[in-house]
């Protein structure tokens, strides 16, 4: 009968690890059931207290890290996890790499790590509210300031989120699994880059809608009184010669035709301005409408200075 020392249960525990089933490694719960399957199978004398204390221990040495991510809805039926409970705990083994970059941690960033293993509530785990993790964390003997913004590369992130009843919580959270991938990370920054640049188009289009504004309603102007002006003649009509009456129209018609040709010249310019040229064009434009040759001599000055700069 073999005993159950603490090094044997250990070799059990990574002979446990040895098959990962994903990039988190175990699940833990498998985990437990493979190291009671070997303690049956060589007959050691251990019980489950017996594995969580070796898992623990080898935790606290750097040995291992417990980890999150997603498991597949077949393997949750199988394990009795339920459906919809998110992020579950994995257990995998460490490099040495790994495992000497987590040794030399601060000590108040250990202890945060390790408080956040601890963290089971559903569907938050590995997360606790940044005020509650410092409390907790003062009280083991920390300062105040040694546990306020703790971030770690790949390990704890520090966001803001809903907790309960409240919004906008600061939040300690070990970083899922998934995230660590440089798939994710590449995927994550392409999405930032395409939102930033959806968020710039917008932005521009908006500036652009309130350049042009000031415009359309100059011409909208021009068109109303035009308008204005041709129902009065209409009322005249008798009163004069046809050929009188078709001149007097014409010219009331073609009369702004200068300067509209001249606005919709500025506004067909406005998608390809600068943007600082813009933003200076819709300044100018909103302090009041000046004539379109001003406008077209105020872009032609401020394109000029950008080609010479």
């Amino acid at each position: 009968m073999m005993s159950c020392d603490e090094r044997s249960l250990k070799e059990v525990l990574f002979e446990a690890l040895s098959d990962e089933t994903g990039i988190a490694g175990v699940p833990l719960q498998i985990v437990v059931e493979r190291m009671s399957a070997q303690i049956a199978t060589l007959k050691m004398k251990c019980n489950n207290g017996d594995i969580i204390h070796v898992i623990q221990e080898a935790l606290d040495a750097w040995e291992i890290d417990k980890t999150l991510d997603e498991i597949p809805y077949k393997m949750m039926k199988e394990l009795g996890i339920p459906v919809g409970s998110g992020f579950v705990w994995h257990l995998k083994a460490l490099s040495k790499e790994k495992s000497e970059f987590y040794r030399s941690l601060e000590p108040a960033a250990k202890a945060l790590i390790k408080l956040l293993r601890e963290q089971n509530e559903p569907n938050r785990c590995g997360e606790i509210p940044r005020e509650i993790a410092i409390k907790t964390l003062v009280e083991k003997g920390f300062s105040e300031e040694d546990v306020n913004h703790i971030y770690v590369k790949d390990t704890i992130d520090e966001y803001c989120t809903s907790w309960g009843d409240d919004s906008g919580v600061w939040t300690y959270g070990l970083v899922d699994e998934h995230r660590k991938t440089e798939e994710y990370k590449q995927w994550y920054e392409e999405s930032m880059r395409k939102a930033s640049e959806k968020e710039a188009m917008r932005y521009r289009f908006t500036e652009e809608c309130e350049t042009i504004d000031p415009i359309h309603g100059r011409l909208d102007g021009l068109a109303e009184k035009r308008g204005e002006d041709l129902e009065k003649l209409e009322l005249r009509r008798d009163m004069m010669s046809r050929e009188e009456y078709l001149q007097r129209k014409k010219a009331i018609e073609e009369r702004d035709a200068d300067e509209e040709a001249k606005w919709n010249r500025v506004i067909e310019m406005v998608p390809t301005l600068p943007f600082d040229v813009l933003i200076d064009l819709r300044n100018l434009l909103w302090e009041g409408v000046p004539p379109p040759d001003d406008v077209l001599t105020f872009l032609d000055m401020k394109l000029s200075d950008k080609e010479d700069s």
